[in-house]
């Protein structure tokens, strides 16, 4: 009888039937979509955090209790590594620079600015045998006239290699500097950043403009092949600050990845949210329809 009744309402209302079907779909496939979409972001920033961290072996940077290292940290003091360079069995001893506010600005006078991530400004790694940054077009910045694009910042305005061109840094704007040359980040074959922009100088260049001669983010090194790790270890902590501390590329791979993660989460609580919300209408929809069709079957 009720299969009957379910035929004979579907072949008089089928608009209606379908309506009710397109709720309840869409509400579980946007449910589902949700937890497929939010673990292949995690999965890909994962492997982001390996390509952007894991060519460290170990770096020296601010100690603090607890926040984001990126945003409270203060910077290392610039003498640090001078100091770290002449510890033996140190070597590849690389400053690292890396902070948001650094925009270009390209021939139509447009500040390439990002509508996600953010503009960063950086240091040109060239002390170090695994740098981050590998030249893609043109050549590395020189001096304090010259700067270098990410491959997308520099195909997302209206720029050229070797033409001058303003750039806004957190210590006021540079102008007329020339545009060296374009890099990829993370890999020497493609540029492995998603949806940031980034502008690099050379090391000297990019503590005045970025941060105002204060310091480093962090200073990287490398152990010299045959040296013993825990006696350069141990020599290294001797001569450090006890404001600095000592970390490995596996630590900062996991905090990249925790840092990642935060925001996944949060992106992912948010369509959640939003699919029980279409699930709710859904069951209301649902509820209702039923509703009309037993008092229609009650009243027949």
């Amino acid at each position: 009888m009720i299969l009957k009744l379910i035929r004979r309402n579907i072949r008089g209302k089928p608009f209606r039937f379908l309506l009710t079907c397109s709720a309840v779909t869409m509400g579980v496939m946007f449910t589902v979509g949700v937890f497929v979409f939010t673990d292949g972001l995690r999965a890909t920033f994962g492997n982001l955090s390996e390509d952007i961290e894991g060519s460290i072996e170990y770096a020296v940077r601010t100690r603090i209790d607890f926040g984001d290292q990126d945003l409270v940290a203060t910077p290392v003091d610039p003498a640090v590594a001078d100091t770290m360079a002449g510890v033996e069995g140190v070597a590849g001893v690389q400053p690292q620079i890396l902070r948001p506010g650094v925009i270009p600005i390209d021939a139509t006078g447009e500040a390439q600015e990002t509508t996600g991530p953010p503009n960063l400004g950086a240091n040109w790694e060239d002390t170090t045998s695994n740098p981050r940054v590998f030249i893609d077009q043109g050549r590395p910045p020189q001096g304090p006239g010259e700067f270098v694009l990410d491959s997308e910042a520099f195909a997302a305005g209206e720029f050229v290699v070797g033409d001058r061109y303003d750039v806004i840094t957190p210590t006021g704007l540079r102008t007329d500097l020339t545009l060296a040359g374009t890099f990829f980040f993370a890999s020497p074959d493609e540029n492995l950043l998603i949806g940031a922009k980034i502008v690099a100088f050379d090391t000297a260049t990019a503590l005045e403009y970025i941060n105002d001669g204060i310091g480093y983010a962090r200073v990287t090194f490398e152990i010299a092949p045959g040296a013993d790790v825990a006696d350069v270890l141990n020599r290294l902590g001797g001569v450090l600050p006890d404001s600095l501390e000592l970390v490995t590329g596996e630590q900062l791979v996991e905090e990249r990845e925790d840092q990642f993660n935060d925001f996944i989460d949060q992106f992912r609580t948010f369509l959640i949210v939003f699919a029980f919300v279409i699930l709710a209408v859904s069951a209301f929809v649902i509820f209702n329809v039923f509703t009309i069709l037993i008092g229609q079957r009650i009243r027949e």
